[in-house]
């Protein structure tokens, strides 16, 4: 059973390798990694060196010119990878998020269709994700038996704090931060995203989870294996001020949810190139939405 790990990417190849390097972990020999870096072109963070330095993985990387970038929302890229997924199986997944036990495995092994599963993931501060990567064996099987680390909840406000994202009991989101679906189920919800989301940031998670539920799917908790979500925030005063503004276009993409998908009965979406351009050159809103939604600041978030 072949499984197609999809992750978007931008900006944060330190996490990146360290994801990659826990991948190798796993018991599960058939699996592909798709990754969509979403703009990041060259200098330091150049995603193409990672194809020379994991060659024992299956790695297919497109690149997206940022010239072409005008969305701050992943729901593209995220589409455009899925869009090149080949295995029976989907996790989706963000590109700092470390495997923290055999979640291939336990997808391709487990999953069945008509289920969505949602991992666990748990947030760490800056020092102990640099532990987790670089300290003593001691150390790092500590954090990952989550020794003496709070069961916080994560409930806004600066991330990079200990907690959890999404657990069962801790906070039962059903968010994407890694999570596992049959491509045939993806591929009946209209093969990813909803692109109405495009020009906002966030609420991707609350669509995607409402169509699944309204397509009568099961949605599971998987508390382990679990994922690391690798402290990655540069508090510079640009990122503070461009943090402060999230608001402003969290609030977007909430009014187009409770609008649209909270209301709707179709679960089946657009997504792909030429659904995109058709899809898009149709509709009269599109150009409403454009001067309604903002362009994000580029700032990775």
């Amino acid at each position: 059973m072949k499984v197609s790990i999809v992750m978007t990417y931008y900006r944060r190849i330190r996490e990146l390798k360290n994801t990659l390097s826990s991948f190798r972990e796993t018991k599960h020999d058939d699996f592909e990694v798709i990754i969509v870096d979403d703009g990041t072109w060259d200098g330091e963070h150049d995603s193409r060196p990672i194809i020379e330095e994991f060659k024992d993985i299956d790695i297919k990387l497109i690149r997206v010119d940022p010239n072409d970038r005008w969305w701050p929302n992943p729901s593209i890229p995220f589409n455009i990878g899925f869009s090149k997924a080949s295995g029976e199986k989907i996790i989706l997944q963000n590109a700092e998020c470390f495997h923290n036990g055999d979640i291939i495995s336990h997808a391709a092994n487990e999953l069945k269709e008509n289920q969505y599963f949602t991992y666990g993931c748990y947030s760490l501060n800056r020092l102990l994700t640099d532990l987790l990567i670089g300290g003593g064996e001691e150390t790092k099987q500590k954090i990952r038996n989550l020794d003496q680390m709070p069961d916080e909840i994560f409930f806004g406000g600066m991330p990079g704090m200990l907690g959890w994202y999404n657990h069962s009991i801790h906070r039962p989101e059903h968010f994407h931060f890694c999570a596992a679906i049959s491509t045939k189920d993806l591929d009946d919800l209209g093969g990813g995203f909803d692109e109405r989301y495009a020009h906002g940031l966030c609420w991707d998670d609350n669509e995607f989870k409402t169509r699944i539920k309204k397509k009568g799917m099961e949605q599971i908790f998987v508390d382990k294996p679990f994922v690391f979500h690798q402290f990655h925030y540069d508090y510079s005063s640009n990122q503070d001020l461009s943090w402060a503004k999230r608001p402003l276009i969290l609030v977007n993409n909430d009014d187009l949810y409770h609008a649209t998908t909270d209301k709707e009965t179709d679960t089946k979406v657009n997504a792909g190139d030429k659904k995109r351009e058709t899809y898009f050159k149709n509709e009269e809103w599109f150009e409403d939405m454009k001067n309604y939604y903002p362009k994000f600041p580029d700032t990775g978030y």
